[in-house]
């Protein structure tokens, strides 16, 4: 079938720390300021064909623009089937981006090996969510060394600027449960500068990497599961094309690595309905980190998208982080 041309889409503590796994992969994709046209190779919000009939705008919450690919899905009776895999990339960022409303978990684990004969296995499970321009995340990383950089943290993206707080318990024993969360100052809070260069991208993102028609190696076809499709993304690692980029400087903060990780492999499965809903994102990882010593790590991360209002719970915004935000 010929597809539609809608243009360019645009060991020790040591090892434990080099298991570093991201905070959170799955993420929405919302507009934002200087994000109404697509470029050349890059990201942004595409902008509609003429001959489109007229569909919404995507709302403008103050985050940053997307990197990534971004377009609001076709109303023409079209299907996935009629566009290639980077265009329905972007389709499933929009559709996301439209809604009021959404929960994501996250379940990740890594396995690190160092000197061919330390084994190390990190867990971390995330959270996201958003209601009205309210956009919470919660981070839960624990290992299976004592010594490791287990982690509990909560942010919230205002515009301009994430504020962070952590556990109100230092040890990871505590989190098994429901996470108890500090109530005094922030541990952090940063303009968007600052929160890009210690974590990354925005967490208004699809995901943790750039998908862009420069950082996408290769895609597979157009894959049917029952009535609901799937694709994946082999991505890009190399500098001045790099998919993970924002994902490695998350990896140094929150693995307190001496440097940034080296990939070898870095895979993205999308899957998601005949209208571009997300249904799950599915990441796999292969690389090298370093702090002190060297070690080789894989990891996979399962993330789930739920629609339903009943599981969406932003209210420690109103508990916490009303009273820290500028607006």
């Amino acid at each position: 079938m010929q597809k539609k041309n809608i243009g360019r889409l645009i060991l020790s503590a040591a090892l434990t720390a080099a298991l570093a796994l991201g905070a959170l992969a799955g993420c929405s994709a919302f507009g934002g300021e200087g994000g109404d046209g697509g470029s050349e190779g890059g990201g942004g919000v595409l902008v509609p064909a003429p001959s489109e009939p007229t569909r919404p705008t995507l709302p403008d919450y103050g985050f940053p623009a997307s990197p990534s690919v971004l377009a609001l899905p076709p109303q023409d009776g079209s299907t996935p089937e009629d566009y290639t895999a980077l265009e329905n990339y972007a389709f499933a960022a929009g559709a996301l981006a439209l809604r009021e409303a959404f929960h994501v978990e996250s379940d990740s684990t890594a396995n690190a090996v160092s000197l061919g004969i330390i084994k190390v296995e990190q867990k971390v499970h995330g959270t996201k969510d958003f209601r009205g321009g309210v956009l919470l995340t919660s981070t839960v990383s624990t290992s299976s060394m004592a010594l490791a950089p287990s982690k509990a943290i909560q942010k919230y993206y205002g515009k301009g600027e994430v504020i962070v707080r952590a556990a109100a318990s230092d040890e990871p024993e505590d989190w098994a449960a429901d996470v108890v969360w500090a109530d005094g100052e922030p541990a952090e809070t940063l303009d968007e500068a600052a929160y890009e260069a210690r974590y990354g991208l925005w967490g208004s993102e699809l995901c943790d990497f750039i998908v862009t028609e420069d950082t996408v190696l290769s895609a597979s076809d157009l894959q049917k599961e029952g009535e609901n499709y799937a694709l994946t993304f082999e991505l890009c690692t190399e500098e001045g094309k790099d998919a993970a980029a924002g994902y490695k400087k998350q990896m140094v903060t929150m693995g307190e690595l001496d440097e940034e990780p080296v990939f070898t492999v870095l895979r993205l499965t999308l899957r998601f309905a005949p209208d571009w809903t997300v249904l799950s994102l599915t990441t796999e990882e292969e690389y090298s980190s370093k702090k002190i010593v060297t070690a080789q790590v894989s990891g996979r991360t399962e993330i789930s998208f739920s629609y339903d209002e009943a599981d969406v719970d932003v209210s420690d915004y109103e508990s916490y982080f009303r009273a820290w935000a500028r607006g």
